[in-house]
């Protein structure tokens, strides 16, 4: 049982790491990483065992998108300029060998206890930074951007500091998505206030990384959040009306001091300097990106063809900073409409109740600000997971795991006696 959950903890830190991590997967080619990975999820998924596997619709969206890959191909007639087409298959099928062999809360406590440590961690070095005292090297990522590091943190891009927190990640906006999904798989917890031991405390740490992240995605996410939580939350008694309204007071002023913070203002209306440069960037890339979908709205352009980079630099695409609109030009809407079902329904298994639409609109701002939709954690929400067994029987789920096994020893050594 212990090894099975250090193989476990080991599976979800490359899963994390894959995600983006400078150290690992900004050092390595997608052709190292995504195999790598797919490996170990193949090892995980089909040599440990885990108990009776059952159907997962989630392959519906695999399926879906290699027929509208083959379609574009056949339709399009173009040749690929690069191999992104590969590697987002190899992550996409590693990362359903991962999700769909675990329970939902299980997953959960390992990437919230892995998240945790490299908040925790990552906050003081961040703080020294900020004060100039903390000694930098220049780590080159395989696209050819450098980075001030420390360790295996990532301080700025050289020889311009963040200043925001960024933890393992190339820029803070990317540090948001992994702290933000962590947060928001805890939705439930927030709704009933029903915490496991710890994790309150953990989810607060992740909380505060989130805010030093000072990303406008950030904040409009945690907007998001409040108001589901808000709304779907469990009050018992006599008194639900007057709580919930003390609720509402706490939290509206709060929310609307977020969306009127500098952060917020600066990006969306009073941005100057390097905010300035990157919003403008960013509303480049997106009018160019939304024209090649206007352009070819059903199949697209292909991933990583030669049409999909002429037509991009084309329109001024220069960094295909918005995920989702990056697939939707290059597998068209009705790749859009097929990605958004899936994630309604898988969403769904999660029993959010009226904190549903809201979780939606939050994993499209996401991913939609970033692209980061061919990593791992972005699809946390896109996958179902084995099962979603309450908190408190993860214990059983775990010996539910050791009985198996023991039961398949003992009937493999009953059939060689016998």
């Amino acid at each position: 049982m212990i090894r099975i959950k250090i193989w476990d903890y080991w599976v979800v830190a490359l899963f994390l790491a894959t995600s983006g991590a400078v150290f690992w997967k900004g050092q390595l080619s997608a052709s190292i990483a995504y195999p790598f990975l797919l490996i170990i999820a193949y090892v995980n998924a089909f040599i440990i065992n885990r108990g009776e596997k059952r159907y997962n619709p989630s392959l519906l969206y695999i399926y879906a998108c290699a027929f509208l890959c083959m379609l574009n191909f056949m339709v399009n007639l173009d040749s690929l300029e690069d191999n992104s087409m590969f590697g987002f298959f190899f992550s996409m099928v590693a990362t359903y060998l991962i999700i769909s062999s675990y329970d939902f809360f299980y997953f959960r406590k390992i990437l919230t206890n892995i998240v945790f440590v490299i908040v925790l961690v990552g906050m003081p070095i961040f703080a020294l930074s900020e004060m100039s005292i903390l000694p930098t090297s220049i780590m080159m990522d395989n696209t050819g951007y450098q980075f001030m590091n420390f360790g295996i943190y990532t301080l700025g891009w050289y020889p311009y500091p963040f200043e925001r927190f960024s933890g393992l990640w190339h820029e803070p906006g990317a540090c948001q998505i992994i702290l933000n999904t962590v947060l928001w798989m805890h939705f439930d917890s927030i709704t009933h206030w029903k915490w496991e031991k710890g994790q309150l405390l953990k989810c607060i740490v992740i909380l505060i990384g989130s805010l030093l992240t000072l990303s406008t995605g950030s904040y409009l996410v945690l907007m998001l959040l409040g108001v589901a939580a808000i709304f779907n939350m469990e009050i018992k008694g006599n008194h639900r009306f007057l709580i919930f309204l003390l609720l509402l007071i706490i939290v509206l002023p709060v929310i609307y001091f977020i969306f009127t913070s500098p952060v917020i203002q600066n990006k969306l209306f009073d941005a100057d300097g390097q905010e300035m440069e990157s919003k403008i960037i960013r509303y480049a890339d997106m009018n160019a990106l939304w024209q090649m979908v206007l352009d070819k709205p059903i199949l697209g352009y292909g991933i990583g063809t030669e049409g999909f980079w002429e037509t991009s630099y084309k329109y001024g695409n220069t960094t295909t900073s918005s995920g989702i609109l990056a697939y939707a030009a290059s597998l068209g809407c009705s790749w859009l409409v097929v990605y958004l079902f899936i994630l309604w329904r898988s969403c769904r298994r999660m029993e959010l109740g009226k904190g549903l639409p809201f979780l939606i609109v939050a994993v499209v701002i996401m991913q939609f600000n970033e692209y980061f939709i061919e990593f791992p954690i972005s699809c946390i929400f896109l996958y179902e997971f084995l099962s979603y067994s309450k908190e408190e029987n993860n214990i059983e789920y775990e010996t539910d795991i050791n009985n198996n096994s023991n039961i398949q020893c003992g009937e493999s050594t009953a059939t060689v006696l016998g």
